[in-house]
């Protein structure tokens, strides 16, 4: 690693640090090496140095969440942040247990990249395949482009089911309070119905009541949301659209 100063006015290379080949190095001397790149006390270098660890094939190590600066953010983006308090939440473990163990990718994993996607670039499905792409998790999740395929994300969303996820939404809600002292005092529960202009989901979209008043002319769900005083989504549940947002008390309750 050199740096560039001006000795009697003219432009020198100073050399700053010798690291050899880092193409195949045993983990033990690459994470020497990455100490004293970190040594150096410049932390936009230490992350190129990563990032060139990751395209020769080495795995980066993720800072701490009291660790990212401005510099990680713009570097990496609010995902590192997600991922990051995933980890704290050990949500990946909490799927990972109660998953089947099969072929494809991993359940934890996929849910986890889905979550990112929703919070951050909301979009299509087909779109999530190609974000994740070009995003920086195959090196935060250590999991491959080539898994990330969109039947693998249609067998991830079959897989979540409420049946399934309530207990875990439950469970994470619970370490989230414990893990961040967070408190919660009441709890709020808002219905809304989404109109959808599809033909193929009549398991589920009915003609109902719409948001203008009287019956709507496209078939529609309703969504009921249950959320802390704070805001904080804690589950949702979804119904046929000609349901009466009363009638979808007693299960969200449940």
């Amino acid at each position: 690693m050199v740096t560039s100063r001006r000795i009697a006015d003219k432009p020198r290379e100073v050399t700053r640090l010798y690291l050899g080949r880092l193409d195949r190095v045993d983990p033990l001397l690459l994470e020497q090496k990455r100490q004293q790149v970190r040594a150096l006390g410049d932390r936009a270098l230490s992350l190129q140095f990563d990032a060139l660890l990751v395209r020769l094939g080495h795995s980066a190590p993720l800072p701490s969440l009291g660790e990212v600066d401005l510099v990680t953010v713009r570097a990496y983006g609010p995902e590192l942040t997600l991922v990051k308090l995933a980890q704290e939440l050990r949500l990946v473990e909490l799927i990972e247990e109660e998953s089947p163990k099969g072929g494809g990718p991993p359940l934890g994993k996929m849910t986890l990249a889905l979550a990112v996607y929703a919070n951050l670039r909301p979009g299509s499905l087909w779109r999530f395949v190609e974000w994740y792409r070009r995003s920086p998790l195959p090196m935060f999740l250590q999991l491959p482009p080539d898994q990330v395929t969109y039947e693998a994300t249609l067998n991830t969303l079959d897989y979540l089911q409420p049946e399934r996820t309530r207990p875990w939404e439950s469970e994470l809600y619970v370490r989230v309070r414990q893990r961040f002292h967070y408190d919660c005092e009441r709890v709020d529960i808002d219905s809304t119905v989404v109109e959808l202009s599809g033909k193929l989901c009549r398991v589920l979209a009915k003609f109902g009541h719409s948001k203008q008043g009287g019956t709507s002319k496209h078939r529609q769900i309703m969504v009921t949301f249950l959320v802390d005083r704070r805001g904080a989504l804690l589950g949702h549940e979804v119904f046929p659209g000609n349901t009466n947002d009363t009638k979808t008390l007693a299960s969200v309750d449940r």
